[in-house]
């Protein structure tokens, strides 16, 4: 990346710096800044600094410049100048006989030339729009998938965001067990054995802590790589509660998931584009060669031995051609090439439909089953809470044992992963319909 920000890009910065400054740790443990980032943020960015983007970009005015070039051909030429011309020596008359003559002569004027080529021109244009059309779907089919991807990676840094958190509240209830455990060691009214097992969990929680620190950074690195920052930094959800997105219709029927996309899919809009742009092709290699090329000239000069001795001259010309063989009429193997890529074509689109078929099936079921899981998962996570104060409280009050305690925080810590993942993957899956609709810049979050 160069090292000079865009106008746009400094606008990002600013605001990044801007949350950095809200955050209640300005730097993380490695001496990273921290910048907050939400989903919004996250897919916004997806699109204005991938180079994917930017070269599907690049591809698509590119396909603009060759069409403009295709209607140039419709134009004729013009051009004018001077042209000296100077003979020395022998030449031959048109009598055939030899003579030595020296002589020259002047042209100033103008040329007005125009060849064309109507099958070329014309079937050339019709292309060229649909390959057009094709590069500008394949650019919103590269930021879809581009944003596509920074969701997932953005869903997986805030579930390895709340696993940290939940690791960080586990080993903090290991170590108030030791602690009470020592003193009731100290106080003779508990075995060495409750400590010894307490100082193991404790340990235990503290390999999970690291193990989610670690994860964490792995996922914030990933996402940091897709948003493609210049400079390493540590990334964090900016909510630190879990959120719910609530955009896809769950009730909603398959078909009319698939007559969506079929509408709006750019996958599928640059299949139909490439499709259309090689039928035009395969109808130019047959029907074009019995549209003659049409070539016309005339030339508007002053000629005559030097610049003050010149005199009006005027040629025109005028023709009319077929061309008959490779490249012109009856040329087999073209169009048969060109019709089998037609036809290629064609099972492509089939079977992009098919894939989006596929997968909007399998996120029709998975949508429903995700939301239920959420449901589930938070139910088992609030019963999870009451029993570990429950257990608490009975070993505050000497009714309880310690390893009441311990089993209830792990179950907690379970309970509380298990709604993490399930609170996701529902997310997901939103995510994925929304690109299969194509239509994922319209995620929202709500509690």
């Amino acid at each position: 990346m160069p090292t000079s920000w865009r106008p746009a890009r400094l606008v990002v910065a600013v605001m990044f710096v801007a949350f950095a400054a809200l955050s209640a740790h300005a730097q993380t443990e490695v001496g990273l800044p921290v910048l907050p980032i939400d989903l919004t943020t996250a897919l916004r960015l997806a699109g204005e600094q991938s180079p994917r983007v930017a070269a599907a970009e690049a591809t698509a005015r590119a396909a603009s410049g060759e069409l403009l070039s295709t209607y140039e051909r419709f134009l004729p030429s013009v051009s004018a100048g001077w042209q000296l011309q100077r003979h020395e020596g022998r030449t031959q008359a048109t009598q055939g006989e030899f003579l030595d003559v020296d002589k020259q002569s002047q042209r100033v004027g103008g040329l007005i030339a125009a060849r064309w080529d109507f099958s070329s021109a014309l079937f050339s244009t019709l292309s060229a729009h649909q390959r057009r059309n094709a590069a500008e779907s394949d650019l919103k089919d590269k930021s879809l998938s581009t944003m596509l991807d920074v969701a997932r990676a953005y869903w997986d840094l805030v579930q390895s965001s709340e696993y940290h958190r939940i690791a960080g509240r586990a080993a903090k209830v290991s170590e108030d067990l030791v602690e009470q455990s020592r003193r009731s060691v100290e106080q003779g009214i508990a075995a060495e054995l409750d400590l010894l097992r307490d100082r193991t969990q404790l340990r235990h929680d503290l390999l999970l802590l690291d193990q989610a620190v670690e994860r964490e950074a792995a996922a914030s690195a990933r996402l940091a790589s897709l948003l493609n920052m210049d400079q390493p930094i540590r990334l964090t959800p900016i909510d630190t509660v879990l959120l719910v997105i609530e955009t896809v219709d769950s009730t909603e029927s398959l078909q009319s998931w698939l007559d969506r996309a079929d509408q709006s899919h750019p996958g599928i809009a640059m299949q139909i584009a490439e499709l259309a742009a090689s039928r035009w092709e395969a109808r130019r290699a047959i029907w074009g060669p019995l549209l003659p090329d049409f070539e016309a000239g005339a030339l508007v000069t002053g000629f005559g031995p030097d610049l003050n001795d010149l005199r009006r001259s005027r040629d025109y010309s005028v023709a009319v051609r077929w061309t008959i063989g490779p490249g012109g009429l009856f040329d087999l193997g073209r169009i048969r090439s060109l019709s089998a890529r037609a036809d290629f074509a064609n099972t492509r689109l089939e079977g992009v439909r098919a894939d989006i078929m596929s997968k909007a099936t399998m996120w029709h079921e998975a949508i429903s089953v995700r939301g239920r899981s959420v449901s589930t998962a938070a139910g088992g996570l609030d019963d999870a809470r009451k029993a570990l104060e429950v257990a608490i409280t009975r070993r505050t009050t000497g009714v309880g044992m310690a390893l009441e305690v311990i089993d209830a925080a792990e179950a907690l810590a379970r309970a509380e992963r298990e709604h993490a993942q399930a609170v996701v993957s529902y997310n997901l899956a939103q995510m994925e319909v929304l690109a299969l609709l194509g239509d994922i810049g319209s995620a929202t979050t709500s509690r």
